[in-house]
């Protein structure tokens, strides 16, 4: 049995069959899920939605933990305009602040601060494995360091 599709008449885009629909979509739910998963869950863990923490962890990763705002935005997918408001949201809690750019008059510049860094080097347990986080005694299910597991 060929499993191939049946490609279209020229000009005409194939449409999803019944079967891949479905996975589709389920995909799409599943995703959706995980993402309100995350957010809620570093929400409770580091007060911040979960893109605020990846802009933090884009800032860190960056020269000098400094981008420039179009390309944070480009790298995040995000608008300008939502970008900006979470710079100034980032800001408001002294994790980031802006700077002038010193190539271009227009453009400005988002910089992680010494505090936006500390707040990515706490332990969160919405991005540590499962076997790190506390059990229900408050212990660390494995309390072994990474190197002592080799």
């Amino acid at each position: 049995m060929d499993m191939a599709p049946t490609p279209p008449p020229d000009g005409e885009p194939r449409w999803l069959d019944g079967d891949e629909q479905r996975v589709w979509r389920v995909y799409l739910q599943a995703t959706a899920l995980l993402d309100d998963f995350l957010d809620r869950q570093l929400q409770r863990d580091a007060g911040m939605p979960h893109m605020y923490y990846g802009l933090l962890v884009q800032l860190s990763d960056a020269p000098r933990r400094r981008l420039r705002m179009t390309e944070l935005a480009k790298t995040m997918k995000i608008t300008r305009s939502r970008l900006s408001h979470a710079i100034a949201r980032l800001e408001k809690s002294g994790w980031v602040r802006r700077e002038d750019c010193p190539s271009d008059k227009r453009g400005q510049l988002a910089v992680l601060t010494d505090e936006g860094f500390d707040v990515l080097r706490r332990p969160r347990p919405a991005m540590s494995p499962p076997s790190a986080r506390p059990s229900s005694t408050g212990s660390p299910r494995n309390s072994r360091s990474p190197s002592a597991r080799s």
